[in-house]
């Protein structure tokens, strides 16, 4: 059965995939929760290992330099973002992006390409990631000041969703052109005559 399944599917690939994104994802609620106050609560881990806040911090400054060209100067306190007499945002872990950042880093890591390769594309992601939500977090407070009504078909989450995945389905696209390039016309014909001759076709 898997001998088959191996014909359509990857499954190297696939295991891999699945491995990385499981620890990734399980890592991060688990780091959540031990800088969460309660019966695990890690003062060093919150006060020093917290990436999770160092990623709501960098979305939110950078999101209030996105908004000062049209006309709001928020200040940022940890997880709030808030213009002057005005409106006001509470960004929570579950606005930072992990369970999509996760997606893409274990899609790189599951490919075998070079380690330099796997750094690069991974933050080329990441940074795509953030400045996306960095655009959304600009959009919704901008909104907030100027009492825009709200999506009644899908919430500004979902939206940032549906963007990051576009935005991760292009970077797939053109990872697959950057690393399995098409056949040329010439190769494909020596390959075949080669194949039609009984020789193996080299393992890439």
């Amino acid at each position: 059965m898997l001998s088959a399944l191996s014909r359509y599917i990857d499954l190297r690939f696939f295991l891999k995939f699945l491995v990385t994104f499981s620890i990734l994802f399980f890592f991060h609620q688990f780091f959540i929760g031990i800088t969460t106050p309660g019966n695990l609560y890690s003062s060093f881990a919150d006060q020093h290992l917290n990436y999770v806040k160092w990623i709501i911090s960098a979305v939110l400054h950078m999101s209030a330099v996105l908004v000062q060209p049209f006309g709001l100067h928020p200040t940022v306190n940890g997880n709030f973002m808030t213009v002057p007499n005005g409106a006001s945002i509470d960004m929570g872990w579950a606005c930072a992006g992990l369970g999509i950042m996760s997606f893409w880093i274990a899609f790189i890591i599951a490919h075998p390409i070079s380690m330099k390769q796997k750094i690069t594309w991974c933050l080329t992601g990441i940074a795509s990631i953030l400045l996306l939500n960095c655009i959304r977090i600009a959009l919704l407070l901008y909104a907030l000041e100027h009492n825009w009504k709200e999506n009644i078909y899908a919430s500004h989450h979902d939206i940032f969703n549906y963007a990051s995945f576009i935005v991760i389905f292009l970077m797939v696209y053109l990872f697959v052109r950057s690393h399995h390039p098409s056949p040329q016309p010439g190769n494909s014909k020596i390959l075949k005559q080669r194949q039609l001759a009984g020789e193996k076709t080299p393992s890439v």
